[in-house]
């Protein structure tokens, strides 16, 4: 089993029936205590309150998304499933007297996505247990940068060094595998890839990974 996102994926492993992987292969640790998780969710639902969510067409969306720093970074292939698979055309009930694309997850929804203050901290709390349940494999990259990249507006990064969360990138990552992991002894790999920040598997997925 491959789990994207270290948060909320391992809280698939709490369902009912039980799910029983042979192995567990977790990219990018973005587990976050509640204290952390409680900060980023608030700084990430204020900018998605704000984003852009329409454009004129798929091409558009295309053009305009590819000029962006953040999505500059994105493998192509992903950014191109991003404008056909991830968004629909208008209108839609949300936005019933509009014309042209929308992402098929609403802003509404991506917002109140960030304000769960219970998926990342539960996460936090269960890692112990699961690592000693399944062999589990740890994929990153050696940028620490997942709590600033998406975020290209002066006054944003302002915002964040001010809040101490663009230094505290290490310490954060360093907190999940100490604290919530027990210590890299309970992992069966972990494997870095070099020049890899925020989103590795959208950056960086025909890259090879390094195990240490």
């Amino acid at each position: 089993m491959v789990l994207s996102l270290c948060s909320t994926s391992s809280l698939a492993l709490t369902y009912q029936p039980e799910l029983k992987p042979e192995f567990l292969i977790m990219i990018e640790i973005m587990g976050m205590n509640m204290d952390v998780a409680l900060k980023v969710g608030e700084l990430l639902a204020k900018a998605t309150e704000s984003r852009r969510d329409i454009w004129p067409s798929r091409a558009e969306a295309y053009r305009l998304l590819k000029a962006r720093a953040a999505y500059r970074q994105w493998d192509d292939r992903l950014l191109r499933i991003l404008v056909e698979k991830g968004m629909r055309l208008l209108p839609t009930p949300q936005y019933p007297d509009k014309e042209g694309v929308t992402l098929k997850c609403t802003r509404r929804m991506e917002t109140a996505a960030y304000r769960d203050d219970l998926a990342s901290p539960t996460a936090y709390a269960v890692m112990r247990f699961i690592v000693k349940r399944f062999r589990t494999h740890f994929i990153d990259g050696t940028v620490n940068n997942y709590l600033w990249v998406l975020f290209v507006s002066t006054a944003q990064l302002g915002y964040l060094r001010r809040r101490g969360l663009i230094s505290r990138s290490r310490d954060i990552k360093d907190d999940f595998l100490g604290n919530a992991v027990r210590g890299m002894q309970n992992l069966a790999s972990f494997s870095h890839i070099s020049g890899a920040g925020h989103l590795v598997s959208y950056n960086y997925c025909v890259r090879r990974s390094k195990t240490t």
